[in-house]
């Protein structure tokens, strides 16, 4: 999954740049809104998934803490 986000991240990036190379700004513009939300939307997904392995490893560590 992090390689196809990362290949339409790059795809979105290489359109926008060549767009305004080309003169067409307000297509650049809205491309690159799109491109802001999929990155936020990524980097919110991941920050979930290390969120919930990170909760995992301290509650397992505090169990063991407890035991004792």
């Amino acid at each position: 999954m992090k390689k196809i986000l990362l290949y339409i991240l790059l795809f979105l990036l290489v359109t926008i740049v060549a767009s305004f190379l080309l003169g067409y700004s307000k297509f650049g513009f809205t491309v690159g809104f799109i491109f802001i939300l999929v990155a936020i939307g990524a980097a919110n997904i991941f920050q979930m998934k290390n969120t919930e392995y990170l909760h995992h490893k301290l509650h397992d560590s505090n169990v063991r803490r407890n035991k004792r």
